[in-house]
């Protein structure tokens, strides 16, 4: 499960998490998050909003604009992206990404950490 957690010391996080939900709203998650990672040197950084960017990333994805555009201005897509960010805040969360198997935080220092530590849950059962 992906979850939330726009991190405060960069301005558009917030605003590309709000994009992600909406687009998650469409069944398109992975494909608007794939785009804002593939771009996020064009806006990860910026100290000025790019939503207008992130929605030129749905008209790419060819969602339902009118559909991205309601549920970007809803405040329940905010609520959604707010409720994750104090879910994690509450877990312990302090980057990106992190990753719980069976509730427990995974420490990554090897490639295979994440990987291992699911076999590990799996193989308890």
């Amino acid at each position: 499960m992906i979850r939330y957690f726009p991190l405060p010391g960069h301005f558009n996080s917030k605003n590309a998490a709000i994009a992600a939900e909406a687009a998650a709203q469409q069944g398109r998650l992975e494909d608007m998050y794939h785009r804002l990672f593939q771009t996020q040197t064009q806006w990860g950084e910026a100290q000025e909003s790019r939503a207008d960017l992130f929605r030129g990333f749905a008209e790419e994805l060819g969602l339902d604009m009118e559909a991205f555009d309601e549920a970007v201005a809803n405040p329940a897509t905010a609520e959604r992206v707010e409720l994750d960010l104090t879910d994690g805040e509450q877990l312990g969360v302090n980057s990106t990404p992190t990753f719980f198997v069976n509730g427990e935080p995974v420490t990554l220092e090897k490639l295979t950490d994440l990987e291992d530590s699911i076999e590990s849950a799996v193989n308890e059962k």
